[in-house]
């Protein structure tokens, strides 16, 4: 599957629902924003907050401790949130019903 892992399936992870995972020792978020599947490091790296634990806001995931905001698309802070710093994105593809992430 070229590096790809399967972690769900499209009918587990509905909008607005994120969970976590561990794919080579690296933990990582998953999430649906409205039908668009994303993953990036599970720990904001503002101050190692879960982020799977957060929530939207528009095309942002918002970490529960300080409200960091992060792009799911980039992984760039918000403007809004400067003390953030980038996070890493993961490549993520749909086969069927299987969400697949490659890290």
């Amino acid at each position: 599957m070229n590096g790809f892992v399967k972690i769900a399936t499209t009918d587990k992870l509905t909008p607005g629902k994120m969970i976590t995972v561990k794919i080579n020792n690296v933990e990582v978020v998953v999430g649906n924003n409205n039908g668009n599947y994303f993953a990036m490091e599970e720990i904001c790296s503002h101050e190692g907050g879960p982020l799977h634990e957060g929530y939207f806001e528009n095309s942002f995931v918002v970490c529960p401790w300080h409200a960091a905001k992060y792009d799911v698309k980039t992984g760039k802070a918000d403007a809004s949130t400067p003390w953030g710093k980038k996070q890493k994105i993961f490549q993520v593809k749909i086969e069927g019903n299987d969400i697949l992430v490659k890290v």
